[in-house]
């Protein structure tokens, strides 16, 4: 009886290690977002960076990170679409591989007003889609500095001048150079 109990064991404890084993290899490739888009705020010329990251895809599963917006619309699929380069709008796209998952990415160089209300669209398969949007702002702090500068120019020129005029008006020496320099001398008459 002992015999017949222990065989009965034996194969209610490897059935459980097969279904322990079949949920383990179903569980591995949970596919998670690990990196979101997010809104982000950014003055006109300031750099931005958004980001779509996954964890545990499968060889067959793919990101796809779009940018929809007024200068441009593209998608980068990761893993394995190359670097891409869209020099015109100052921008770059981009995969990494982290230990963590996989990563796609789109940098903005240089943002401007017409990249205001620009979308980036983050979609994996079986998962919900996630975006962020792009908003910018202009700063008016620099158009207060470039008044500054030019009135700060035009007077320190304007200064500059008076204290010329002034110097040379009173100095004798340079009087008697710029007479000589007109033929006449001192005692001469024309």
């Amino acid at each position: 009886m002992k015999v017949s109990n222990t065989g009965q064991l034996v194969t209610h404890l490897l059935r459980l290690l097969v279904v322990l084993l079949q949920f383990v290899s179903h569980t591995k490739g949970v596919v998670t977002y690990m990196v979101s888009p997010q809104n982000l705020t950014s003055e006109t010329g300031k750099s931005v960076s958004f980001q779509c990251g996954v964890s545990g895809m499968s060889t067959n599963e793919r990101i796809r990170f779009s940018i929809i917006g007024p200068k441009v619309n593209a998608t980068l699929t990761c893993p394995g679409q190359k670097t891409t380069y869209l020099p015109s709008q100052s921008m770059r796209a981009h995969c990494e591989t982290r230990s963590s998952g996989e990563v796609a990415i789109w940098d903005i160089a240089g943002t401007s007003e017409d990249d205001n209300g620009t979308l980036f669209l983050c979609q994996v398969r079986d998962l919900e889609d996630r975006i962020g949007f792009l908003y910018v702002f202009e700063n008016a702090g620099f158009y207060g500095k470039l008044i500054g500068y030019v009135i700060g120019g035009f007077l320190s020129s304007l200064i500059t001048i008076c204290v010329a005029y002034i110097l040379l008006k009173r100095s004798e020496r340079i009087q008697q150079c710029f007479r000589s320099v007109g033929g006449l001398h001192d005692g001469q008459t024309a």
